[in-house]
């Protein structure tokens, strides 16, 4: 069997294999996230690459939040079963990811296109006709948006067409309000190095810093109740977050000396309230995940959150042999992250951590050790011909 013969049946395979993924994320419940952290288990135990440290900086951001959130439970005295399963829930999308790309793939594919093939193909398969449907979940919007970004920092344009396809037919208005605001984030900074030469670490710390500003703002808005005016007054329809926005104002302060509810203390107060969103049907989550961080985590714990993100994908591009294309995706990657945070809830969708960290490892290291690999190759064809 020749080596192109191999490289293409290894890329079906990955293929099929990322796609019965993609299928666990449709289903509801914790199969969702058993299946996949059995699996990375098992690959972790098994798998054919060790795993470097250096790209560990995707566990960061969640492990900061769980345990800010267990602080935060000792505070305030607050345990239950949901403790530990928010925790699973923000933990084992990134740990998935991390053990796949180490363990399991061959560095030499990009894997961020069969991934989103296997998202396309599956969703695909249950197009629907009928005028007002659309063939994927709402929350499956979310990583379109980010395979958008993904696709046109790399200059990928037939797979960045067919993602906004994709990602439009969702009709997820904060998807298509991150692509924007990302769009004119790159441009922004592309004109910076273009014409000021910018240093990286000072778009990161200033990123950071407008960030965090942007974070205790939205947060403060949605606690006031001035967000839901603002959204009113140019006649956007909030879908129900100004009723259950209120009924959580009831357990938080905004001021310093706030300290939290704890990990998983809104889903709890979800579960226990039940508010009604509309006839037979309440709400599942807060719609703000920036209101979720506030709430749990208090007013210090907040912001070291929403920080620990930059210095953590900061970590993945000191690479010398890496353009600047990794950079410029790790910060898209957050401000994208934070726009979906405003009105919704991606910190606990397995279906969009796990992606976005695979395009966080893939940009990471597209170009680490890309000489050796290409030896190691061309002495794997050589000793194949002889």
């Amino acid at each position: 069997m020749s080596r192109d013969t191999r490289f293409k049946i290894e890329q079906l395979a990955y293929l099929l294999l990322l796609t019965q993924y993609v299928r666990t994320f449709n289903l509801t419940g914790p199969v969702k996230y058993l299946v996949p952290l059995v699996l990375s288990l098992i690959f972790l135990l098994f798998g054919k690459e060790r795993i470097r440290l250096s790209n560990a900086g995707i566990l960061v951001p969640g492990a900061v939040y769980i345990v800010l959130g267990l602080v935060s439970c000792a505070a305030s005295e607050y345990w239950g079963h949901f403790t530990v399963k928010t925790a699973g829930l923000i933990f084992i999308p990134s740990f998935c990811a991390l053990i796949l790309y180490e363990r399991v793939f061959d560095r030499d594919i990009d894997i961020c296109k069969t991934l989103f093939l296997a998202f396309a193909l599956y969703n695909s398969a249950f197009f629907s006709l009928y005028p007002f449907s659309v063939i994927i979940e709402a929350n499956r919007a979310l990583p379109y948006g980010l395979f958008i970004i993904y696709f046109l920092i790399n200059e990928d344009w037939d797979y960045c067409a067919l993602a906004f396809f994709f990602c439009f037919i969702s009709h997820k208005r904060i998807t298509l309000l991150g692509v924007g605001g990302v769009l004119f984030f790159i441009l922004a900074v592309t004109l910076l190095n273009k014409f000021c030469r910018t240093d990286k670490k000072k778009i990161y710390t200033v990123t950071a810093a407008v960030s965090v500003a942007a974070a205790y703002l939205i947060a403060y808005l949605i606690h006031s109740g001035k967000l839901i005016e603002l959204l009113d007054s140019v006649n956007v329809y909030a879908m129900g977050r100004a009723v259950i926005w209120k009924v959580f104002r009831d357990f938080a302060d905004f001021n310093i000396g706030f300290t939290g509810r704890g990990l998983g203390y809104v889903m709890s107060r979800l579960d226990e309230l039940r508010v009604f969103m509309r006839e037979g049907a309440w709400f599942g989550n807060l719609h703000s995940d920036f209101y979720v961080g506030y709430i749990e985590l208090g007013f210090i714990g907040f912001g070291v959150w929403i920080a620990s993100y930059f210095p953590s994908y900061y970590s993945l591009t000191q690479n010398p042999d890496r353009d600047s294309r990794a950079e410029i995706f790790t910060l898209a990657a957050i401000i994208y992250t934070f726009i979906l945070f405003l009105t919704d809830n991606p910190l606990i969708y397995i279906e969009y951590w796990f992606p976005m960290n695979l395009m966080l490892l893939s940009m990471a290291n597209r170009h680490s050790g890309e000489r050796e690999r290409y030896l190691y190759n061309q002495y794997r064809a050589a000793n194949e011909t002889i």
